[in-house]
This record gives structure tokens, sequence and C-alpha cells, in this order.
């Protein structure tokens, strides 16, 4: 038996394959938020062949959005004392 094991950035379990170890089965998982993988084979005798990830999206912090709301609210208060000054 192989297991390949799908985690988040928080350790929690997202997916999980296992199959027989059969000359060669093929390990897919598909989930959102993976963060690392682990890989149980039941042998020494394992070769990896096209192990990839999918793009990376980048998500923003809640403290960049934070700190983008404050950015536009001083943006905002400039332009209305110089609009009051003039």
């Amino acid at each position: 038996m192989v297991t390949l094991e799908a985690f988040d950035r928080d350790g929690v379990l997202l997916d999980t394959n296992t199959q027989i170890d059969s000359g060669g089965p093929t390990l897919q998982i598909s989930a959102v938020g993976i963060h690392s993988v682990t890989f149980f084979p039941a042998t020494a005798n394992v070769a990896f062949d096209d192990f990839r990830f999918g793009p990376v999206r980048a998500v923003p912090e809640p403290g960049d959005a934070a700190s983008l709301g404050s950015g536009m609210l001083c943006v905002i208060g400039v332009a209305r004392v110089r609009r009051r000054a003039r």
C-alpha cells in the first residue's frame, strides 16, 4: 500500500489517496489550500515522476487589507483638508 496525504497550512488533513502498490500506482489529490504533503510507501522501492503543485495564488493577509484601508482613509482625509483650505 502507498498513501499520499495533503494538509493545509494549519496541519489539517485535506485529503488522502491510498492505493495498492502493484507496479506503479498513480496517486493524485486535488484540493484547495494544499500546503504540505506526506507520502507513506510500504516498501523502500519508490520513484517519483511528475510530482507537482498547481499555480500558487496569493491571498492577502488581513493585516495587509487593514493597512490598505487605513492608507486610503488618510489619502481621502488629506484631499478633504486641501479642498477646504482653498
